[in-house]
């Protein structure tokens, strides 16, 4: 309200310096004009008198009753002016202000406070508002006072370090009261929610929460303070007034309730903290007389160092502890590294063994392979007919190349045991068994290949079965659909199906019988028969030309054959044979 007098009076000083000295004001009220001359009524003239002739000229001078832009302006120019008055004089606090500027023309600071206190002052009461304020904050004080305090209760609750002491508080002072009884035939659930419940008032009613997080109370609540506040305020006054007179100037000793109170500031204990204190500690507290600060002091000392020192010991178990974990884990790494080693090492041993053994099986098996090569050759291959000879040379690679060093050193036994007839005989039923196996073998391949081609052909006639629904034309519209609708075409399957059955369409147009629409999922799967069915014909032609080319290398071999003239083969072998 001050203020709002103020900034009134500072611009009826700027008013009166700026603007000429006549009866009306510009922008104040009706302007230049008479209010009352503007609703055409006297200056005696009632609210219902003001109201009628208002509501006439406002219907008469309205801008909706006129049609071009001018006649508009100049209405609306009216109709606002109208307006104003009205405005002007349907209050009666607003028509009397205006009553004086018209009777007292010449005292303009008056004018422009009248005018300026009405349009700037609330039109609510100042008191009203603050005891609104006052009330709502202390509702919201309320809600957040017992929020946080449930808060803390719920994590206390939680916590199983406060948890455990809580319910053993409570085992000690018998007041633990959950029958384990009552539990037989109950959830697991409702059991911890019994239990949360009861361990919630053991908290609520031995712990004392400071802080932000304590217990709220009515006094805590600005209207219970503000209405407490003469009390509270000659209580502070007399309380100091009185230890002064007391401790101070007639230096007198402390009271029991006096000491209390020392005793809880140095330590900084609340009352309920004071009060859970047990009678061994209330008894070293006043035997160190901690209501003296020097004392209080040196207990704080004493304490911390205490703490610092238990923090330190703390620290050094801790350190210790990651040193004996470090060493362990250094010493498992260590094992680790050595078994590894130990694994590398015997693996290279077995490596190094089995390379050995091979070396070893490869020399017996040459020297077998020479024993064998040798022998017969003493025995010129068991005939004097060159044809025959290199029949036999041919046999023994075979063999050579086939049976293991075991098998050559057995057979080497049984022919140098016996004659050369035993020897033949045994030589000829090793090289015909060879023979039966190798035959055996080419008729397994045979038989594989003709399972092969078989299932070949049957996956083909089942292809060539899925593929009845497509005719001809299909394939070929399918083929240029494919060109034309390329890989990233929107909808690519959907579109090659419509281009399909439109050209099936309008060539069917003069058959009977049109063929059944291709939806998207039908081309998708005759492209991937399309795409199995060449990679299978792309085999069978790779098949077919790998057995072609076998066959011509075959025939193109070189045929060792003896010529007539005995002459001639003696001189192409006159030389040693060396097969090692």
């Amino acid at each position: 309200m001050r203020t709002s007098s103020v900034f009134c009076l500072i611009l009826g000083l700027f008013a009166a310096t700026v603007l000429p000295v006549h009866g009306f004001i510009e922008n104040l009220y009706c302007g230049k004009a008479n209010c009352y001359e503007v609703l055409q009524v006297t200056k005696e003239a009632s609210k219902d008198e003001i109201g009628k002739s208002y509501r006439q000229l406002a219907r008469k001078n309205h801008p909706d009753r006129f049609r071009t832009a001018e006649e508009k302006k100049s209405a609306e120019e009216r109709f606002r002016l109208i307006a104003t008055a009205y405005e002007t004089l349907k209050d009666d606090d607003s028509r009397a202000d205006y009553n004086y500027m018209l009777d007292n023309p010449d005292e303009y600071y008056q004018v422009y406070y009248r005018y300026y206190r009405r349009r700037v002052s609330p039109k609510v009461d100042i008191k009203v508002v603050v005891l609104v304020c006052i009330s709502v904050i202390t509702a919201i004080q309320y809600f957040v006072l017992w929020s946080r305090y449930n808060q803390a209760i719920n994590y206390l609750a939680r916590d199983p370090k406060y948890r455990a002491r809580a319910i053993q508080a409570a085992m000690s002072e018998g007041t633990w009261d959950v029958d384990v009884k009552k539990r037989k035939g109950r959830s697991k659930e409702e059991i911890k929610e019994e239990e949360d419940a009861a361990v919630r008032l053991i908290l609520e009613s031995k712990m004392d929460i400071k802080g932000g997080y304590a217990k709220p109370t009515y006094r805590d609540l600005l209207w219970v303070q503000i209405v407490y506040l003469p009390c509270t305020t000659y209580q502070f006054f007399r309380w100091y007034v009185r230890w002064g007179y007391r401790y101070i100037y007639q230096k007198l000793e402390y009271e029991e309730e006096d000491k209390i109170y020392l005793i809880r500031r140095n330590l900084k204990l609340s009352q309920t903290q004071f009060d859970a204190l047990s009678d061994k500690d209330r008894a070293e507290i006043y035997e160190k007389e901690l209501w003296c600060l020097e004392n209080a002091k040196i207990r704080a000392e004493e304490e911390r160092k205490a703490k610092e020192a238990d923090k330190q010991a703390r620290k050094e178990l801790l350190r210790q502890k990651a040193e004996v974990l470090e060493a362990e884990r250094r010493a498992a790494v260590e094992r680790e590294r050595e078994a590894q080693r130990l694994a590398d090492e015997a693996a290279k041993q077995e490596s190094e063994k089995l390379r050995k053994e091979r070396e070893a099986d490869s020399k017996i098996l040459k020297k077998e392979r020479k024993i064998l090569r040798d022998l017969l050759k003493g025995w010129d291959y068991f005939s004097g007919d060159r044809a025959k000879q290199l029949i036999v040379m041919q046999d023994i690679e075979r063999l050579c190349e086939a049976l293991s060093a075991q098998e050559l050193q057995e057979l080497n036994q049984k022919m140098t045991s016996g004659n050369v007839n035993s020897a033949q005989s045994e030589f000829a039923k090793l090289v015909d068994a060879l023979v039966a196996a190798e035959k055996a073998e080419a008729a397994r391949a045979a038989e594989r290949e003709e399972v092969e081609e078989r299932e070949g052909r049957e996956s083909a006639l089942k292809q060539q079965s899925s593929e009845d629904n497509w005719s001809d034309e299909e394939h070929r519209l399918l083929i240029r659909a494919m060109t034309h609708f390329p890989v990233g075409t929107r909808d690519r399957w959907d579109v090659v199906a419509e281009f399909i059955n439109h050209h099936v369409f309008l060539n069917a147009l003069t058959q009977d019988a049109p063929r059944k629409k291709k939806l998207a999922k039908d081309v998708i799967a005759k492209m991937k028969n399309l795409k199995l069915t060449e990679t299978s014909h792309e085999a069978q032609r790779m098949g077919a030309n790998n057995k072609a080319f076998d066959k011509f290398v075959q025939k193109q071999k070189p045929v060792l054959k003896p010529e007539k003239d005995d002459s001639s083969i003696s001189e192409n072998f006159d030389g040693e044979f060396d097969l090692s």
